[in-house]
């Protein structure tokens, strides 16, 4: 099945402080996630960025999960990198287990059942800093990295290991710490602490979980990809039957409200996509999706079973697979022990079945189906998601070890499931400061030019947009011009063999975010009538002729800006100080004063009875002033406000927007207390030319606010909010690049490579590419120049091959710059590493098959 490619972007990791004004999830419209407390010694900041992925990892059991928003967003995961939109908001790790009969669970969710550090004596460890996330990467030495230099050997923090299976020592004579891939990051944590057990309620289990996180850049395959690998440990009193582990994820592809989920359960998958781009200036919606490398171990005679992170091979045992994928709805999140665990199981809440619709039979993998073909059980519903791979049931002993590896992946596909077969070549963006991007589709190879190609824009007439024309700086000649298309669908011209595809964020709000006390206005309750681009449909780039007149917004997209809304102390029942300096002057109008009044109480406010919005007065009645920031120095803005006369209107003369809890802020029967920010200056003067009729007449209004209230809650003096305009294409960005000659390539790219047209194809490819990778770094853990290419004649050939046995096995040409630990496969234990285990490491890396005859005792494989 094929579901995401991955295309390697050309934008560079942005530094973590300037990820993001984004702030795209806040946890579903209208829903809060919980935030818990945290102890001193909780690590909530830690994150891995060693390749195109950027993730953060706490010591407390949560992953891809930016709690305290030190990124500028809660979205723990997001891509592209630097960009701040999110694909996974929070994720974490689960298990679930029988003391004695009765249901103990520990579960890392937006609070977490889990304390930081090692248990001790069979209990907590009492707070304690150094148990934190330590991180490591490729150059780091004990004097440049605090983490290596403290690395937590005596914790269980892996060392690195020489040829024989000893830990290597560096040249102070101290161990090393392991290093996978180019970036490592290791924690432990436990669930003894009876009072962390918020979200499950029970006992403790009485586990050591200890978690080592890594990844690299070095190939295509590796570098939209993180591995990561779990060792639990009953470190209590307590045998556990019937155990479980699951890893949970709350996806949000971009925007939160609009994820699909499946699973592909053969290749023990689960994965979360997009119906749409969102709106966002990305070329296709990625997907993300997690697998589960290795399971639990469970006894069975004659095969043998690999623990990862451990690094061991077990006998007679053999791994687990997934063996549950289940999806659940923001808001229908299990609530007590027994549903959690049930989940666990591949069962209902209740603990009934789960029931394949498509085919009326009992299965444990919700959404199996093909989203592509849209065969068997396909996810149909755009809302906000959960999802859990889970595997088991195994048993822990007291002292008993396991371990389970899974792997965090993105792909990106021609649409929200599209196949992807053609080149494509990404352009530099060589000058302005947008989010946009340009590419080209390779279409016919044969027709391609090999020649340079720039994109430039221009404002169109009207001032509603930009539109872009696409150069042949070889041949001097415009090939496309002014073209307005910016959206990333398939409207665009071919040439040159190529389709161009420009994409430009929607115009007008991209984001917001609180600068400085409390956010008091939300998108619920005022968010479904008008559907805005900003603020989940709750604010836009518009004007009440853009909406309900001429269609033109009131001002020009070049004037549209960022804008801070400063607030004054208002009580709950909208009570404020005239005289407090951010209370402003403002136009305020009437929806259908030419009725009667609704209620009595509304005739005083009542004074102009003409038709449409009409102006009613200029006066102190806006609890806020308006900023545009991005002047020197701001400038206060004009605003404008509505009331409106129904029955359920609050026609009072002052903007007060209700609770969302009360009334619905944009039905035509309710309050429709709306706000205007003007394109003007601020004075508190009336200005004649803007009392007119708002929808019949072109006012400068460059920003539309439907909020409502976070319910009853005041405002208070240092609340702030921002608006954040779209960084849309302008006249001042270019975008450059070289098509590629008109040939077909016939060359073939080493690792590392990652020329147009090499991506993996798609997410369900890119497992395989991810299971490679785990093995490869089971027996290349150190940071060595080895290259498959030995004799570097251009290709990978049998000789190459040679050369690797003959410098694995016989000591023969040196293909490292240095000496670098190297698998043992002595499988059949006649004391030598031969064909015969070389054959099974042929089998078992490459084909997936082979299975060692005689596994000796305490066999392991160095690294």
């Amino acid at each position: 099945m094929r579901i995401r490619n991955l295309l390697i972007w050309s934008t560079g990791l942005a530094v973590l402080g300037v990820i993001g004004l984004v702030a795209y999830s806040q946890g579903g419209v209208g829903v809060d996630k919980p935030v818990a407390a945290h102890e001193a010694s909780m690590d909530l900041t830690s994150y891995f960025d060693g390749n195109n992925l950027l993730m953060f990892v706490s010591n407390v059991g949560s992953f891809a999960y930016d709690d305290l928003g030190v990124s500028g967003t809660n979205a723990g995961l997001c891509y592209p990198p630097g960009s701040g939109i999110p694909l996974l908001y929070a994720s974490g790790f689960w298990v679930g287990a029988k003391v004695n009969g009765s249901v103990r669970v520990a579960v890392a969710e937006y609070s977490q059942d889990f304390t930081p550090g090692p248990m001790v004596n069979g209990t907590y460890r009492h707070d304690d800093d150094s148990c934190r996330v330590y991180k490591i990467s490729q150059g780091d030495t004990p004097l440049t990295n605090p983490d290596y230099a403290d690395w937590p050997f005596d914790w269980g923090a892996p060392a690195a290991k020489d040829y024989y299976g000893r830990d290597s020592l560096g040249e102070n004579g101290d161990r090393v710490p392991l290093l996978k891939g180019k970036q490592a990051l290791w924690t432990v944590f436990n669930d003894a602490n009876p009072a962390n057990h918020n979200s499950g309620a029970t006992l403790p289990l009485g586990i050591e979980v200890r978690l080592y996180v890594y990844g690299d850049d070095l190939s295509c395959q590796s570098r939209n990809t993180v591995f990561l690998e779990y060792t639990i440990i009953n470190e209590g009193a307590n045998t556990l039957t019937d155990t479980y582990v699951a890893i949970w994820g709350d996806p949000d592809v971009g925007n939160p409200v609009d994820d699909l989920v499946g699973c592909e359960p053969s290749r023990h998958t689960g994965f979360a996509y997009n119906d749409s781009t969102d709106g966002l200036a990305w070329p296709f919606p990625p997907a993300v999706g997690m697998r589960l490398l290795s399971g639990p171990t469970v006894p069975s005679a004659g095969d043998a079973g690999w623990q990862a992170g451990i690094d061991r091979w077990v006998r007679d045992a053999r791994n687990l697979p997934m063996t549950a994928f289940l999806k659940y709805i923001n808001g229908t999140d299990p609530d007590n022990p027994a549903e959690i665990y049930n989940y666990m199981r591949g069962l209902e809440p209740d603990g009934s079945p789960i029931i394949d619709p498509t085919t009326g039979l009992p299965t444990k993998f919700m959404v199996n189906g093909d989203p592509l073909l849209q065969t068997s059980w396909v996810d149909t519903e755009l809302t906000d998601k959960r999802f859990m791979l889970c595997t088991g049931p195994f048993a822990m002993n007291p002292g008993d070890t396991q371990a389970v590896a899974v792997t965090v992946a993105v792909g990106v596909g021609t649409d929200h499931l599209g196949l992807w077969g053609t080149d494509t070549v990404f352009a530099a963006h060589t000058a302005g400061a947008s989010d946009g991007q340009t590419f080209a589709v390779i279409m016919d190879p044969t027709q391609t030019t090999g020649h340079g190609y720039q994109v430039t824009f221009e404002l169109a007439p009207d001032e509603s947009r930009y539109d872009w024309t696409l150069r042949d700086l070889t041949s001097a000649i415009d090939v496309i011009s002014d073209w307005p298309n910016q959206t990333g669908n398939d409207d665009y011209p071919i040439v040159d063999g190529m389709a161009v595809k420009v994409i430009s964020p929607a115009s007008g709000v991209a984001d917001w975010s609180v600068p400085s006390g409390t956010r008091n206005i939300t998108w619920a309750g005022g968010a479904d009538g008008l559907h805005f681009e900003g603020f989940y449909g709750a604010i836009g780039w518009a004007s009440p002729a853009s909406v309900f007149g001429s269609g033109q917004p009131g001002v020009p997209i070049t004037r549209v800006r960022n804008v801070l809304l400063k607030f004054a102390s208002v009580d709950t029942s909208g009570q404020f100080d005239p005289s407090d300096p951010n209370v402003s002057y403002a136009y305020r109008f009437g929806r259908g004063f030419a009725a009667p009044p609704a209620h009595p109480e509304f005739a005083p406010f009542i004074i102009n009875t003409g038709s449409g919005y009409s102006y009613q007065q200029f006066e102190k009645s806006v609890p806020l002033s308006a900023w545009d920031v991005e002047s020197d120095p701001p400038r206060r803005l004009v605003i404008g406000h509505l009331e409106n006369n129904a029955e359920g209107g609050m026609v009072d003369g002052q903007w007060w927007p209700p609770s969302y809890t009360i009334a619905d802020n944009v039905t035509g029967d309710g309050p429709r207390e709306w706000l205007w920010i003007y394109d003007a200056d601020y004075r508190e003067t009336v200005d004649p030319a803007l009392c007119v009729e708002a929808i019949g007449n072109p006012l400068p209004i460059m920003y539309f606010l439907t909020v409502a209230r976070r319910g009853e809650v005041p405002f208070e003096t240092g609340d702030e909010f921002l608006i954040i305009r779209s960084r849309i294409n302008t006249d001042e960005d270019v975008f450059e690049f070289t098509a590629p000659s008109p040939a077909l390539r016939t060359d073939f790219p080493g690792e590392g490579s990652c020329h147009p047209g090499d991506s993996i194809s798609s997410l369900a490819e890119l497992w395989e590419a991810c299971t490679m990778a785990h093995t490869r770094f089971i027996a290349d853990a150190c940071e060595c120049t080895f290259t498959a290419d030995g004799n570097s004649d251009g290709w990978v050939n049998a000789v190459d091959l040679a050369m690797v046995i003959d410098a694995m096995y016989f000591g023969g040409p040196k293909l490292h710059d240095a000496r670098c630990p190297r698998m043992r496969y002595d499988l059949d234990c006649d004391g030598d590493m031969d064909a015969v285990d070389f054959q099974f490491m042929i089998d078992h890396v490459f084909f997936g098959g082979g299975t060692p005859c005689e596994p000796c005792t305490g066999l392991t494989i160095p690294i």
